[in-house]
């Protein structure tokens, strides 16, 4: 639908004695001026929120990944950052074919030092792959997170890499920290864009030291777009000698009420999961309608065992343009890998031709293993 054009302005006859201003003339753009963008009125229409983000937080062995993958309806990706993720879906939840399970650690490397900043630029590489693999075969209603902590560590090495700092090394250019969040940040729209219902994330307490006021680890994004945060909790039943769990609605938006309505707490069933409130089942009702006659691949084991470990690619420098100093001016490696001032550069002598080596080609992932490991 066009947009209608501004109403016609009536004539105005000059006032005796005045002349007539002479006709405007729009000037020529000039070269390298900045073009608008040519928008629609389709642009301008309001957009209605269908997809959900949520979290679970908690202490060790509280049940937080339980409660996601038994509560949440649909199918559930879960991209793994613990190696924990495979036995709650084998042993709690029966290998119920709706969890398909990536281990993500699998290129991952975070025990030797000159190994991980590198590793976890292939590990980033390797979670963009899988949600833009899996989902258009899979069709996943979620796409969950199992780790923040790892997750965030992972975006921080990253950045590291691209900056050419090792694992532990302090820096002072603060604004560098900007390049974990954009990582992170990265991560959360692929998988909102993809998934057919929402994202979730599961994450420990932020200080689990405190008896009260315990709140969860906030990482970036999942601060500013979670709707709706359960917390977990567990504690010793004398009588039945086991453990007795239980969910806490500890933040919910308040149009949200039809999920869940905020301080209100529940008891968890044995092998039971959170009841969410009746818009959940409507909304993932809608979702299978937009699915119907779509094929779907299901998950299918790997022979790989977990925590198998994939050789990394050969090692590759960072982008040029992120390799700044410490006083925010470029700077370039010699063929030895000493970093220089591009100042300084040129009065140094040009690197052999051996030094300049062809571009090696991207990470490799055409074998990504089935699945779950």
């Amino acid at each position: 639908m066009a947009l209608p054009g501004p109403p016609a302005t009536p004539a105005i006859a000059p006032s005796v004695g005045v002349a007539p201003a002479a006709p405007s003339v729009l000037r020529p753009t000039a070269p390298g001026a900045r073009r608008r963008e040519t928008f629609s009125f389709a642009d301008l229409m309001e957009r209605s929120n269908q997809k959900l983000v949520l979290l679970t937080f908690g202490g060790k062995d509280s049940g937080k990944t339980f409660q996601l993958l038994k509560s949440l309806p649909g199918r559930k990706l879960v991209l793994s950052l613990d190696n924990q993720t495979k036995g709650v879906k084998d042993g709690a939840l029966a290998s119920d074919r709706n969890i398909w399970v990536v281990d993500v650690l699998q290129y991952y490397r975070d025990t030797q030092p000159e190994d991980i900043t590198w590793a976890a630029k292939i590990a980033t590489d390797f979670i963009e792959y899988a949600i833009q693999t899996i989902a258009p075969i899979y069709h996943p209603h979620w796409i969950i997170f199992d780790g923040g902590r790892k997750l965030e560590e992972i975006a921080e090495q990253k950045m590291r890499w691209l900056h050419r700092t090792a694992p532990t090394q302090g820096f002072k250019n603060r604004n560098w920290w900007k390049d974990r969040r954009f990582i992170l940040r990265s991560f959360h729209r692929n998988a909102l864009a993809v998934s057919q219902m929402g994202v979730g994330y599961t994450v420990y307490y932020d200080d689990p030291d405190l008896v009260t006021d315990k709140t969860p680890k906030w990482i970036d994004v999942i601060m500013e777009e979670c709707e709706i945060e359960i917390e977990t909790r567990t504690m010793y039943s004398p009588a039945t000698r086991g453990q007795i769990y239980s969910a806490y609605v500890w933040g919910a938006k308040p149009h949200l009420r039809d999920f869940a309505i905020k301080g209100t707490t529940v008891d968890i069933p044995e092998g039971g999961g959170f009841p969410w409130g009746p818009g959940m089942a409507k909304r993932f009702e809608k979702a299978e309608k937009a699915l119907t006659g779509v094929a779907i691949q299901y998950p299918q084991e790997s022979a790989d065992g977990a925590g198998t470990l994939h050789p990394l690619p050969p090692r590759e420098d960072p982008p040029p343009e992120f390799v700044i100093g410490e006083d925010g001016a470029p700077m370039v490696p010699l063929p030895g890998g000493e970093l220089v001032p591009a100042s300084a550069a040129g009065s140094l002598p040009a690197p052999s031709a051996a030094a300049v080596a062809a571009p090696l080609p991207p990470p490799d992932f055409s074998k990504i293993p089935s699945n779950e490991v």
